[in-house]
């Protein structure tokens, strides 16, 4: 019988290893499909926002690396035994991928030398600020990333901890002595140690984006370096991801949740909407009571140290302090009966979530751009790429979804567009939906459910 489960992504392990790993783990059978570097430029085209990897499954598919990874954790019984702890999960993985993130220059830099000082500054700054966080995170966990025991959380590390090693050509971890037996545990794993024994291909990344990689890991291929080289492609699209498509259409009503005297909820977040609206708009709608704490710009360099990783937003319930902004909202998500039906449905959600985080991304850069010549290039860009591409792509997965984001009906997912979308007029200086009217439309309904709407005209008055 031909496997249930199809996975797509390059010849490398990257960001689809998590996903090998667990269903290795879980003794779950799926079709390993690789792409060679070569083929890609014409299969691009015909995946999700030209994006790998991707989960097939009984006709569906399903995109964005983290997504499919939480979908097949549940599978595979790695996820939280309650929703509490699926926020700590899944705040510890978004850190994780922070960390990871800090990287994303080097792999489209073509510089030699300007790669080199990516990477020391990675060493010197990113390590050394994330590692002993984690390392004590781990070690307040008796040797796990979350929870105290064992998760996907640990399978996160252990495949995307070696790429620290890999690009800056150092044992990254010979100091952190928690964080290494963390990952070696899980290496260990009778399933994952044979995989790791028996796969394809060891490489965590194209080992040509860096001459130190080739010299120090493949000196004893078979090709000559000068072969490789002319064979080589880029990883160009190997850290990015992508969402797929339902068509139901269910209206879901708010939900009301009974509210205690003093509220059981408190969120932390800068004087401005910014990445903490999106909870606001969930607890808003589901009539969750919640102090709403609102850091002064002047203020942060006093309260920065007392906050997890130093970021907000956090959210604090019962004597539990957790950060991650997505994480968050997923958890809150769940308590206003905002998520899907089940856990493919979850995966659709997260998937497209992660495709709308992907675009606020693109933006990001000008937040922190003090040069204003420099910023308007960003923005030109924004306008000319960025935006061209994503938004006829997402316009026509809400028409497909009947005017809905994802699954056919109104979910978390909605809440996110309408939050983060406006922040794209303010940084572009348009009306960037001007010529989408399902995305306009899909962010108007979500605005205009009675609680959102009120919300928005009492909430403080901010550019953000």
């Amino acid at each position: 019988m031909a496997p249930a489960y199809k996975l797509t992504y390059f010849e490398y392990t990257g960001l689809a290893e998590v996903s090998r790993f667990l269903m290795k783990f879980g003794g779950i059978d799926f079709e390993d499909c690789r792409i060679k570097m070569e083929e890609w430029p014409q299969l691009k085209a015909k995946f999700p926002f030209g994006q790998v990897p991707v989960l097939e499954y009984k006709g569906k598919i399903a995109c964005q690396s983290l997504a499919i990874a939480r979908y097949l954790a549940k599978q595979v019984k790695l996820s939280g035994n309650d929703d509490w702890e699926n926020l700590e999960i899944d705040a510890t993985i978004d850190t994780i991928n922070d960390l990871r993130m800090k990287l994303a220059t080097w792999w489209f830099e073509a510089d030699e030398a300007k790669k080199k000082l990516i990477v020391e500054n990675f060493k010197k700054d990113n390590l050394s600020y994330y590692l002993p966080r984690l390392e004590a995170i781990v070690k307040k966990n008796k040797g796990f990333l979350a929870v105290g025991r064992l998760t996907w959380a640990d399978f996160y590390w252990a495949t995307i901890s070696p790429v620290f090693d890999m690009v800056t050509g150092i044992d990254a971890l010979a100091d952190y002595p928690e964080l290494k037996a963390a990952r070696e545990r899980v290496n260990a794993l009778p399933a994952v140690k044979k995989w790791i024994d028996e796969r394809p291909n060891n490489l965590h990344i194209n080992p040509l984006r860096s001459t130190h990689i080739l010299e120090k890991y493949y000196k004893n291929i078979k090709h000559t370096i000068k072969q490789i080289r002319d064979n080589a492609w880029c990883l160009v699209g190997a850290y990015k991801n992508h969402l797929s498509i339902s068509d139901r259409l269910v209206v879901l009503e708010p939900v009301k949740v009974k509210q205690t005297m003093a509220p059981a909820y408190k969120l932390t977040y800068f004087d401005g909407r910014g990445l903490a609206e999106t909870s606001r708009f969930l607890m808003k709608y589901g009539g969750i009571d919640f102090e709403d704490c609102r850091i002064k710009r002047e203020e942060w360099p006093q309260w920065k140290p007392k906050f997890p990783f130093g970021q907000v937003p956090v959210l604090e319930h019962k004597g539990k302090v957790v950060g991650q902004s997505i994480a968050i909202a997923r958890y809150l998500a769940k308590q206003v009966k905002l998520v899907g039906n089940d856990d493919w449905e979850n995966l659709e959600i997260d998937a497209i979530v992660d495709t709308i985080n992907d675009l606020r991304m693109k933006h990001a850069a000008w937040f922190y751009e003090p040069d204003e010549a420099k910023k308007k290039v960003i923005i030109e860009n924004i306008k000319k790429d960025t935006l061209p591409y994503y938004l006829p792509r997402l316009e026509e997965i809400v028409k497909k979804n009947k005017g809905f984001l994802a699954v056919g009906r109104l979910t978390w997912a909605d809440f996110y567009w309408a939050t983060v979308s406006q922040v794209f007029d303010v940084v572009n200086g348009i009306d960037t939906l001007a010529n989408y009217p399902e995305l306009k439309a899909a962010r108007e309904r979500v605005n205009s459910l009675p609680a959102i709407k009120k919300w928005i005209e009492v909430r403080p008055k901010t550019d953000f």
